[in-house]
């Protein structure tokens, strides 16, 4: 199967582009769509990471990191970060 998962810091770069649509002060619906791409970027950079450091070789990886990365939900990844963002964590 081809890997298709997006590149986080192609993302991100994407992020940087969308957010210099136009001239002046971007608006607020462009800055909306920068501030998604970016954190699309960063679901995938966690959601990558976390699947290479289960898997130790290569092959491994291939073979399990797509299964294992759509374990990963949006929801599930904000409820972690706001859970270690608390200052009683």
């Amino acid at each position: 199967m081809p890997d298709v998962a997006p590149r986080p810091r192609q993302l991100l770069k994407l992020a940087r582009h969308i957010a210099g649509w136009g001239t002046g002060r971007p608006s607020v619906a462009v800055q909306g769509r920068a501030v998604s791409t970016s954190d699309y970027a960063f679901f995938h950079l966690l959601a990558g990471a976390t699947s290479a450091a289960m898997f130790a070789g290569p092959a491994e990886r291939r073979a399990y990191a797509a299964a294992t990365q759509r374990g990963f939900t949006h929801t599930g990844l904000a409820n972690v970060a706001e859970q270690l963002t608390r200052p009683d964590a």
